[in-house]
């Protein structure tokens, strides 16, 4: 399957003393998703242009059920915050988060920002089971 997705850092060649990687591409965007899941759990961010097949962007993993900085007691539901940001190629893409055991409240907290326009958009369940969340018509903007 061919990919139309960059990577947001490339290594220089040369021998311009300043070998290694470099930060952010110019003309890329950048998102975060954010949300809650089970504690401890692993959530996965996938990412669609066009008509191609959903491919991985990422995956993170929501804090412990407990944190002594964080979150000091355990939350009802056993659930915490989670967040994930990465560089994209401008467009428009669908996203989609897979949620292990998700419940409603989860979906509920669920966001995607663009973090260059500020411009922020919502999830909705996804067909194909419980856990997946999506958004479509995401236009991501490129930094100057």
């Amino acid at each position: 399957m061919k990919s139309n997705f960059g990577t947001t850092s490339e290594l220089r060649k040369g021998n311009d003393n300043t070998d290694g990687a470099r930060g952010p591409v110019g003309g890329y965007g950048f998102v975060e998703v954010v949300g809650r899941a089970h504690a401890s759990s692993n959530v996965e961010i996938r990412i669609q242009r066009g008509d191609d097949e959903f491919v991985i962007l990422g995956t993170t993993t929501t804090l412990p059920l407990t944190d002594p900085f964080l979150q000091p007691v355990a939350t009802p539901d056993a659930s915490n915050r989670f967040a994930f940001r990465t560089g994209v190629q401008p467009g428009t893409y669908s996203f989609e988060v897979r949620l292990q055991g998700a419940s409603l409240e989860a979906a509920s907290n669920l966001a995607l920002t663009d973090l260059v326009s500020a411009k922020k958009y919502s999830f909705e369940e996804g067909s194909g089971g419980t856990g997946r969340f999506v958004t479509h018509d995401v236009t991501v903007t490129a930094a100057a």
